[in-house]
């Protein structure tokens, strides 16, 4: 049985599926200081609040690192 949270034809987290600071902590490998700057200067998608809770869409969060990312050529 596939895991529900991956888009299986990326490997990453479906579209809609939520994800939090250590997910996007880990996986850019800045540091949550860095992102909570980012998002104070408005150059990283704001959080959707639940509650005390701070979570990004997985396609807003790859949008923003998709068009980031360097090609090694």
């Amino acid at each position: 049985m596939a895991n529900e949270f991956l888009y299986e034809d990326h490997g990453r987290p479906r579209p809609d599926a939520m994800v939090d600071m250590k997910f996007i902590t880990k996986d850019c490998l800045l540091s949550n200081k860095w992102i909570y700057k980012l998002i104070s200067q408005g150059r990283f998608p704001k959080p959707i609040k639940l509650g005390r809770m701070s979570r990004w869409r997985a396609a807003d969060y790859y949008a923003w690192r998709d068009s980031h990312s360097v090609s090694a050529e």
